[in-house]
């Protein structure tokens, strides 16, 4: 049996991997695309489908169907739960990843240039970041899913740009265009929302706020070395090439749940030394975390950076992600970048607000389908 896997069951393996629910890490090696073959079978069964490797990764336990690559229209599998994608001859040698037991995935820039079939540009910004950098998304459950931090990128932005430049596949404008937005470095899925809403451009509902830079540490230089708590500090994303940025604080930034659950034992258990003891020190840490970010914030300023902090309450009120990107322009403009009067115009718009919130909405936890193409 052989098959090569396409769109969401291609990314499913990968972020598996990534994640290290599958074993093994990713394959360094590249080959061909395998064209589907039963064998020992004649045709393709339901039988011979669900003895596919990882089928129920593949499919999210039925819940999406199987996309198989295939070189011609006439080798298209019908089967039920089966979609048939036809990649054209003119496909890049060599850009296909063995998984093991004949089970073959995209490579990381091929995959990302395929994905418009299946995302909007929102979505695929977001995946090309999460590609580009140290984390992955839960693999069936993307979206409510524990991600995985601090994992080995598996792509480059230039990498995708040079590829998407060079591959002769027809269409994919859409992933041409989303690659000039890329950047290295995202560190989790919160910062990449944040990020790909920044960088997506205008016409595609976007903020258009790029390029953007994640996660660059800044060097406390010169006498200002004498004044700072920390050597370099990181700002997590910097727009359009100038000083100005966001630091994405999402809901756990703070661990305030620890404070409140020892809290709470101790009321339960008053006089309890080690229920105190936990009391302390998780208060201590979230006091240390509030004061190392007030003098992050200090140094960033004395260095000449604007960096704006983003909440998940700014995500999930209505406006609040309007009202933090509309105060980004204005220090744009301020900072002597040209041309926003259109971008500070559409906040405005009634029609693009609607939209915009529409379309954040189907990428937030809670708001959003847990079994979304994300």
């Amino acid at each position: 049996m052989r098959a090569s896997v396409v769109g969401p069951s291609a990314l499913a393996i990968l972020r598996a991997m990534r994640c290290g629910v599958l074993p093994g890490g990713i394959p360094a090696d590249r080959v061909d695309m395998a064209a589907p073959d039963p064998s020992p079978r004649k045709r393709w069964t339901r039988t011979v489908l669900d003895r596919i490797p990882h089928i129920d990764l593949l499919t999210a336990g039925n819940s999406r169907p199987l996309h198989v690559a295939v070189p011609t229209k006439s080798s298209r599998i019908w089967a039920e739960g089966v979609e048939s994608v036809v990649l054209e001859r003119r496909l890049p040698e060599k850009t296909f990843m063995p998984v093991g037991e004949g089970l073959f995935i995209p490579c990381p820039e091929l995959l990302f240039l395929l994905m418009d079939r299946y995302m909007d540009p929102l979505s695929q910004l977001m995946l090309g970041l999460e590609l580009c950098g140290s984390f992955s998304r839960d693999p069936v459950r993307p979206l409510d899913g524990d991600a995985r931090l601090g994992i080995v990128p598996v792509a480059s932005a230039e990498k995708i740009r040079t590829f998407a430049d060079a591959a002769t596949l027809r269409g994919h404008d859409q992933s041409r265009e989303l690659a000039a937005c890329l950047a290295d470095n995202a560190w989790s899925p919160g910062e990449a929302l944040v990020a790909a809403w920044a960088a997506l451009p205008f016409l595609e509902l976007g903020y258009g706020l790029g390029p953007i830079q994640l996660n660059d540490r800044i060097a406390a230089e010169g006498d200002l070395a004498t004044f700072a708590a920390k050597k370099s500090r990181v700002p997590d994303i910097l727009l359009a090439g100038t000083k100005v940025g966001i630091n994405y604080d999402g809901g756990g930034h703070l661990d305030l749940s620890k404070v409140i659950s020892a809290a709470s034992a101790l009321g339960s258990n008053p006089g309890d030394s080690h229920t105190s003891v936990e009391l302390n020190e998780a208060s201590r840490a979230v006091r240390d975390k509030y004061v190392d970010d007030r003098r992050r914030d200090r140094e960033l300023g004395a260095a000449g950076y604007q960096v704006f902090v983003a909440t998940k309450e700014d995500l999930y009120e209505p406006g609040g992600l309007d009202r933090l990107m509309g105060q980004c322009m204005f220090a744009l403009r301020n900072a002597g970048v040209e041309g926003l009067g259109p971008l500070i115009g559409s906040l405005k718009s009634r029609a693009i607000v609607k939209a915009r919130q529409s379309m954040l909405d189907r990428v937030l936890v809670g708001r959003g389908e847990s079994d979304a193409v994300l």
